[in-house]
């Protein structure tokens, strides 16, 4: 653990060939220790772009053919690499590798590949995270750790509530909304309206 903490520091300082040196002096190499030189390579600003991505993603590959499964801040790690670089494919190419590995995403997982559906205009994929997100219930949390809140946003959260008949968890969102300062717009207003008036007739209201 406290190799593996001086890794992150040293990367964190710039110095990735001391991160490098300690890595390659450990005699058992964990899941923690990967996990740490992968991000180590994320942040190196003295490492080419195109050098950079297939070293961060050959830190995965080196983990799991050492027989050692990845945890889920490993995939993260890598994931956000990729796409933080503009690496899109290659996060989205990630991300799908962690889903074939049964590992189940997280909000921060969530959060770090939207990005890449947005900049490749990937509905399909995003429709199919925005799904997942829903049936975990992550929406309000993923829009909480995004950085730019926007009504924009919010909507979209609002929206997939309502279309999962999921009225209580959008008005949550609703109040979530206000209290980070954003007014509801017409979009949404017709929204609820349309989602009261759908689900209220089917209960009889």
């Amino acid at each position: 653990m406290l190799l593996s903490a001086l890794i992150h520091m040293y990367a964190n300082c710039g110095e990735l060939e001391s991160s490098e040196g300690l890595f390659n002096s450990m005699e058992e190499k964990d899941v923690v220790s990967w996990t740490a030189l992968s991000s180590a390579y994320m942040n190196a600003g003295l490492v080419e772009e195109a050098e950079r991505r297939w070293r961060i993603i050959g830190c995965l590959n080196e983990m799991q053919k050492n027989g050692m499964k990845p945890k889920v801040t490993s995939w993260n790690g890598v994931i956000s690499g990729c796409v933080q670089n503009g690496y899109f494919e290659n996060g989205l190419n990630v991300f799908n590798e962690m889903l074939r590995s049964y590992d189940q995403p997280n909000v921060v997982t969530i959060v770090s590949i939207l990005p890449a559906c947005v900049d490749l205009g990937d509905l399909k994929i995003g429709q199919a995270i925005h799904a997942y997100a829903i049936k975990n219930e992550f929406c309000e949390c993923v829009f909480v750790k995004i950085k730019e809140k926007t009504t924009a946003v919010l909507n979209e959260v609002f929206a997939a509530y309502v279309d999962e008949h999921k009225m209580d968890a959008a008005h949550s969102t609703l109040k979530s909304m206000q209290d980070y300062g954003l007014k509801p717009d017409e979009v949404l207003l017709n929204t609820l309206l349309a989602g009261h008036a759908k689900w209220g007739k089917e209960r009889g209201l």
